[in-house]
């Protein structure tokens, strides 16, 4: 955040005041520098509004010419305007909620066989359902798109009588960082990126599809087994909001 980057050159800049008689002054100088710099370049962006006081707290500081008009101009680089930037830090939450529509027909079969009460090949399942959604751009999913996938990994056990609704919210707590940890190690760079998946596969970016199913190109989604795992999901709700009638889950997941 440019506010703490603004906190950490303020606080930079007492430390080289006080040190500036010391004999070391110019590899302190020159170390606070390097950790400045790296700083600015870690930035996502900067707003426009933030410009003008980080600006002029580097001219204060007692650093040389050449690494006043280094930082400025690493700073000048990362200026976005404010509103376009909240615009992409609000992109980062993606809504994949219809992301049972791009599995083939082999990760279909693995979640339809899933063992029972084996965390070790439920773990295995999710690498390869977050390495399939990271090739269709997923990286930062919304909430109930985590809860489809938590839903997926536990189909075997929650297809029948199941778990309560608090014990699966439970359950969701409890995996959704790991799902959360896996997307961002089976992240894929350079694809574009989509706020939500279109109405099929045929219409994703054709790079974007041919990474994903170029050698398992079919589909299959049972109608039972959607209707199931659809009820999975929305039991989520239910926790957050009681008042809920279970007949009213029973009609959302009978339409689907």
């Amino acid at each position: 955040m440019a506010v703490s980057v603004q906190e950490h050159f303020r606080g930079a800049q007492k430390f080289l005041d006080s040190c500036k008689a010391l004999p070391n002054f110019a590899s302190l100088q020159q170390k606070q520098f390097g950790i400045m710099a790296e700083k600015v370049d870690k930035l996502k962006g900067v707003s426009t509004d933030m410009v003008p006081g980080l600006m002029a707290i580097i001219s204060a500081m007692n650093l040389t010419k050449d690494q006043v008009t280094t930082l400025q101009t690493k700073v000048a680089e990362k200026v976005e305007d404010f509103d376009t930037l909240k615009k992409r830090e609000r992109r980062c939450m993606q809504d994949y909620t219809n992301l049972a529509y791009f599995m083939n027909d082999c990760l279909w079969a693995e979640v339809l066989h899933l063992q029972k009460n084996s965390f070790a090949k439920r773990e295995i399942l999710c690498q390869k359902l977050c390495s399939h959604m990271a090739r269709l751009s997923l990286e930062c999913p919304s909430e109930p798109t985590v809860a489809w996938l938590v839903s997926l990994l536990f189909h075997t056990e929650w297809s029948t009588d199941g778990p309560s609704s608090t014990e699966k919210f439970d359950i969701f707590t409890a995996w959704k960082p790991i799902v959360k940890r896996q997307l961002k190690k089976s992240k894929v760079d350079g694809l574009p990126f989509m706020a939500f998946l279109p109405n099929k596969p045929e219409l994703l970016p054709k790079e974007m599809y041919e990474l994903a199913f170029a050698q398992r190109p079919g589909f299959f989604w049972p109608t039972q087994v959607f209707r199931n795992v659809f009820k999975s999901r929305f039991l989520f709700l239910c926790v957050k909001a009681p008042a809920m009638e279970s007949s009213q889950v029973e009609a959302c997941g009978a339409a689907f």
